[in-house]
């Protein structure tokens, strides 16, 4: 049976990640426990394991895409398997009642046994070799607008550079961000 691949709710104030690297390609087999991606929460990235062994049968959101929490971003099964009913419905946008409509029509999905979970500091890490501390968001907004980490104050945990701060310097200097990915 089809099995959908959901990012968890870590807190209640998360409502989306962005998908920051795909580690599979539809048609590729997994086993429970392999890496499938790196999410990005705005403020922890994780990875997301596979919960059953199967075949990545699709990927309803690509590299950089928001998607909401508790909502299908890629379904695993058999080959042939049929899967739309796990498909994100895009007419509803209330993300809320698309959750209760998705659990409505299907079980939660079964987590796969493991061991303890390896603790992720809440902190962003400073590069290797130094460098500002930053979250990944921010980090990739400054490259693409030119913006030099060292030169911004950060307001995020333990003073690292978040996606904010990155735009109100933009801000400052009269530039807006580039149209594109970031809200």
């Amino acid at each position: 049976m089809a099995q959908p691949v959901i990012v968890p709710r870590e807190s209640e104030e998360m409502e989306a990640c962005r998908i920051l690297t795909w580690h599979v390609r539809r048609g590729d087999r997994v086993r429970a426990g392999d890496l499938l991606c790196e999410v990005d929460t705005g403020k922890a990235t994780f990875d997301l394991e596979a919960p059953v062994e199967g075949t990545v049968l699709d990927i309803f959101y690509e590299e950089d895409d928001e998607a909401p929490l508790l909502t299908p971003i890629a379904v695993l099964g058999e080959e042939g398997e049929e899967y739309g009913s796990f498909r994100p419905d895009a007419s509803v946008s209330n993300t809320s009642a698309a959750v209760g409509v998705e659990r409505q029509r299907r079980p939660e999905p079964v987590a796969p046994e493991r061991g303890p979970r390896e603790k992720r500091p809440a902190v962003p890490k400073a590069p290797e070799g130094g460098g500002a501390l930053a979250s990944p968001r921010a980090r990739r907004l400054a490259a693409r607008q030119g913006v030099p980490l060292d030169r911004v104050e950060g307001s995020g945990p333990g003073g690292a550079v978040v996606e904010r701060d990155i735009r109100r310097w933009l801000q400052h200097l009269g530039k807006k961000p580039e149209a594109g990915r970031n809200p």
